[in-house]
């Protein structure tokens, strides 16, 4: 940095912002435990420790430097590394933050605004958010000439190296990260001299070779990388429609808001010509966009509060560039200013009122966590026996028998639809399908890649299925194609708890596919589905979205489509969620399945055939197309013996 600018600061104001800092640190030491989000940090521990191939062999939201993003006591290199990169991350966010403040602007009112961004938003912000708000600041104040040319190369590259390995870390960075380089090259045009062209220039090159260098050092192979842009690509195209969730209304108008007043602030800075303002504001649109996006797609739990405290920073910044701006225009500029400052306090008291236990001084929980960390890291037989403590807590959770546990030992296994740790706990020989959770096959892709898993030799030997969804979705609907796969390929065995467990055939059946009449209906209109005696019946169903439901899936969500069934004794079943990305890939609809027994006798050959009308309906629409097309076909049940055991049992098992 500008030596004379730093030989004019004292360190004496820095204090509150390392004081700031050691009140929000970190002390990431979670242990592996069961459940869902559980469940995948640990399958991203377990895909980099084996070097599994991203975009092959596993397809997930998050890529091989996953595992940084939310440390877990899983392989003890692998946790140390992250827990020191985390720490890392928090400090240099905080510096870089009190660095900008410093080079902005000289007021000490300034701090008003800034020490609570980082006492109350900062404990909200993840991992990846962080990196970029990062990289987005250095880079501001190396546009704004606030960097010694002489740092110039060396500043840029390691902001390519930040947004390299953020977007090694979750997919949705990757874009962001593109985006603040190509829009850094676009504000860097007007330099007629071209020297910070050829610097961002070398940025953009840096970046490239970063991503490919990380990539390798993560283990996995160059040839894999298309595969993994176009798999991972697959779960970003199709988030928005499958997991979508409502939430607080106060806190979408919030949002929206938040949006008016960041384009007022472009508006205002093109129309005073302050090209600071609008520097900042454009290398940030992609960051503010997708922070958008995840705060309300899935607006649930803490994420929309996520968003605000990234709003809180930047809005901080803004207000930071802009303090000790003069225009003829005051009142434009006062305007500014009293927005900024107004929805700045907005944001500080919708996080702390929605998260109280943020100002509290946990000393305590801090001195326990930053004990237990370290204990992790020097003393061996603690680690030892956190892991087996670990591994005992999951046990106990799931509870499965032992003859079941004797019955998988040896052998290769998956767990459906999401109780990966199930598989740490016991120490069985997991085998994944690439998309690793079942409501993460967002689109007809990625559930048919599920299905070439299972079609090779190298399929698990034994599938644990477990009859449940999330955000009242009918279970069998997640990953269709794939369901119709197993259970062309697996039998029952037997039931541990929750769980069904099934075993691989000698040799499956033969799909033989026999069409059973299209139907086209509107919305909410009953679809009658056909009788088919000697086998079972599957539906594709075309439910396309609209102009207006593409637009709102690009920006923010779709309407919601849902599904309920008519049965045999005309009463009805509930109304479930209803995934149209992955409707066309054939439902079983033959019967209800309404919890582990109707399941386990699915897959002993039974089938009741109770289901006698679809109905699929949808909030809004104008997101859909206005005909729901459904296409019927059924395939021979290889054992239809109502009521019977597989063979599997009557051996003993």
């Amino acid at each position: 940095m500008n030596n004379t600018g730093l030989k004019k600061i004292s360190f004496i104001p820095f204090l509150p912002f390392f004081l700031a800092g050691f009140w929000t640190l970190p002390w990431p030491s979670a242990s592996p435990g069961a459940g869902l989000d559980p469940s995948w940090r640990i399958a991203l521990n377990i895909a980099v420790l084996n070097k599994w191939q991203f975009g092959r062999d596993i397809v997930f939201t998050y890529g091989p430097l996953g595992f940084l993003r939310e440390p877990v006591c899983f392989a003890h290199f692998q946790w140390l590394f992250a827990l020191v990169f985390t720490l890392f991350v928090h400090f240099l966010l905080t510096l870089t933050f009190a660095l900008l403040m410093f080079k902005t602007s000289s007021s000490r009112l300034c701090y008003i605004f800034v020490l609570p961004v980082l006492l109350v938003a900062m404990p909200l912000v993840p991992l990846d958010y962080r990196l970029l708000l990062t990289a987005v600041m250095i880079l501001y104040l190396f546009t704004a000439g606030k960097i010694d040319r002489g740092l110039n190369y060396p500043v840029v590259l390691f902001c390519s190296l930040i947004l390299a390995a953020v977007s090694l870390i979750k997919f949705s960075a990757a874009s962001v990260s593109m985006t603040v380089l190509l829009f850094l090259l676009f504000i860097s045009l007007p330099d007629r001299q071209g020297t910070r062209i050829r610097t961002v220039l070398c940025g953009l090159a840096g970046y490239v070779i970063f991503v490919l260098v990380l990539w390798s050092a993560a283990g996995q192979s160059l040839f894999n990388l298309p595969a993994y842009l176009f798999n991972s690509g697959q779960i970003l195209s199709g988030y928005s429609g499958a997991m979508a969730k409502y939430g607080r209304s106060y806190q979408l108008y919030t949002g929206v808001a938040c949006i008016f007043i960041e384009l007022f602030s472009l508006l205002v800075s093109l129309r005073l010509k302050d090209h600071k303002l609008f520097d900042f504001i454009f290398l940030s649109s992609g960051l503010f966009f997708i922070a958008f996006k995840h705060g309300f797609v899935r607006h649930a739990g803490g994420n929309a509060y996520t968003f605000f405290a990234v709003c809180s920073f930047l809005f901080t910044v803004y207000f930071l560039i802009f303090y000790g701006h003069k225009s003829r225009n005051k009142l434009t500029v006062n305007m500014l200013k009293l927005s900024l400052a107004v929805s700045i306090a907005a944001l500080f008291f919708i996080i702390w009122h929605g998260n109280q236990r943020l100002l509290k001084a946990d000393i305590a929980g801090k001195f326990s966590a930053a004990k237990s960390s370290m204990l992790l890291v020097f003393n061996e037989p603690y680690r030892v026996r956190a892991a087996e403590e670990a591994r005992a807590a999951i046990r106990e959770h799931y509870s499965l028998d032992e003859r079941t546990v004797c019955y998988v030992n040896g052998k290769t296994v998956d767990v459906f639809p999401w109780d990966l740790s199930l598989a740490y706990g016991y120490d069985f020989n997991w085998s994944p399908r690439p998309v690793i959770q079942s409501y993460s096959a967002y689109t007809e892709r990625l559930d048919r890649l599920n299905v070439e898993h299972f079609r090779k030799s190298s399929a698990p030997q034994v599938i644990l299925y477990a009859c449940k969804s999330i955000d009242g979705r009918y279970p069998l609907f997640d990953e269709p194609e794939t369901f119709a796969e197993i259970l062309r390929g697996y039998v029952f065995v037997r039931r541990s708890g929750e769980f069904l467990l099934l075993s691989r055939k000698e040799k499956a059946a033969q799909n033989q596919v026999v069409p059973l009449g299209e139907v086209e209906a509107g919305a909410g209109e009953p679809v009658k589905v056909p009788k088919y005696g000697s086998g079972r019946v599957f539906a594709q169903v075309d439910l396309g979205y609209s102009f207006w439901g593409n637009f709102m899936r690009l920006f923010y969500k779709p309407a919601f489509a849902h599904v309920r069934f008519k049965f045999s004794d005309d009463s009805y079943s509930n109304n479930f969620r209803f995934i149209p990305g992955v409707s066309k890939n054939g439902l079983f609809v033959s019967q209800y399945i309404g919890g582990v027994e109707d399941l386990a006798s699915i897959f002993s050959g039974g089938v009741k055939k109770d289901i006698e009308e679809l109905i699929i309906d949808v909030d809004d629409r104008k997101c859909y197309r206005r005909d729901v097309r459904v296409n019927f076909f059924g395939i021979p049940a290889d054992v239809v013996v109502d009521g019977s055991r597989s063979h599997f049992q009557l051996s003993g098992i």
